[in-house]
């Protein structure tokens, strides 16, 4: 499953209606959709977030809480001296530069 279709499956299982606009994220008011992803992104996963929306009839409506799952750099937090993952193969280190 892609991440887009996963986002709205969980946003739909959150409560998250087609028309929705996200108000709040965590208790705390977002702008705009970049604002609202980078709220959601800076949270690991297992954390739990409360969502306010509002909807198509002008009516707000709090949503969750709501569980967030695999937080996209969470996986780099394993170990304090653990070196990043990475989806690609690093060049050896050359000796004498």
């Amino acid at each position: 499953m892609s991440a887009r279709r996963h986002a709205a499956v969980v946003a739909r299982a959150a409560g998250v209606q087609k028309g929705d606009v996200l108000l709040q994220v965590g208790g705390m008011p977002v702008r705009n959709a970049p604002h609202a992803l980078a709220r959601i992104s800076a949270c690991l996963g297992g954390e739990t977030l409360a969502l306010v929306v509002r909807r198509t009839d002008g009516t707000e409506a709090a949503l969750g809480p709501v569980v967030l799952a695999d937080a996209p750099w969470s996986e780099q937090q394993v170990q304090k001296d653990a070196e990043p993952p990475a989806s690609f193969s690093l060049p050896e280190p050359q000796q004498g530069r």
